[in-house]
């Protein structure tokens, strides 16, 4: 491992055995080399059960992508808020609590970026983005871990994650829908300028 230069987990999905073609391009100008993956001739496992282990890593792949995103722009916004809130002191207390309780609602759905904190936690957390990204890539390794088709379980806890990324982009759409012209009309009686905040696309297949 190399400081600041060692790629984090995960990786990305295992391609099936096969022949493929590895592209390099430099400058505009493009190589091309033939590449053939073979199976390791130690391990008994079905060209099927490879081939479903790869699309369920693919799907996986995709909403930790999608989950990122999602976390990313929503973090933002909180950014955006939390600038605004400075910028309030000494104005208007109603006003600045009003942005706070946004954010507040905001912090619940975004989630934070780190791992858990200390202390015991009594019940399942309610889904962030964060923690759905984090989530998300345990399964995407779990799933690595093993030549062999997923089980019933990874498939399982795919589409539940994914319904709960569903859920959880709907409800900040919401959050926006429903807070976004109020918060811009304080910011307004504040004389700043007013948040900008596009809806997040919600169409997942969680099949």
């Amino acid at each position: 491992a190399l400081f600041e230069n060692t790629p984090g987990e995960p990786l990305g999905p295992l391609v099936t055995p096969g022949t493929y073609q590895v592209e390099l391009t430099v400058n505009g100008r493009a190589q091309r080399q033939p590449l053939t993956v073979a199976m390791d001739p130690r391990v008994d496992v079905s060209t099927n059960a490879l081939a479903q282990q790869l699309e369920l890593q693919k799907k996986v792949a995709d909403l930790i992508s999608t989950s990122f995103d999602f976390y990313h722009r929503a973090a933002l916004v909180r950014e955006a808020l939390a600038v605004d809130e400075k910028k309030m002191q000494g104005q208007d207390g109603a006003n600045l609590d009003a942005v706070k309780k946004v954010d507040a609602d905001a912090l619940k759905l975004v989630g934070q970026e780190t791992g858990f904190g200390g202390g015991a936690n009594l019940g399942k957390p309610k889904p962030t983005f964060a923690l759905l990204n984090r989530e998300l890539s345990q399964l995407e390794s779990t799933v690595d871990m093993q030549d062999a088709a997923p089980t019933p379980a990874m498939i399982t806890a795919y589409q539940d994650y994914c319904r709960d990324l569903n859920n959880v982009a709907n409800s900040w759409n919401d959050l926006l829908k429903t807070n976004l012209p109020t918060v811009n009309d304080t910011l307004a009686k504040g004389r700043l300028a007013a948040l900008a905040a596009s809806p997040l696309q919600v169409q997942l297949s969680c099949e």
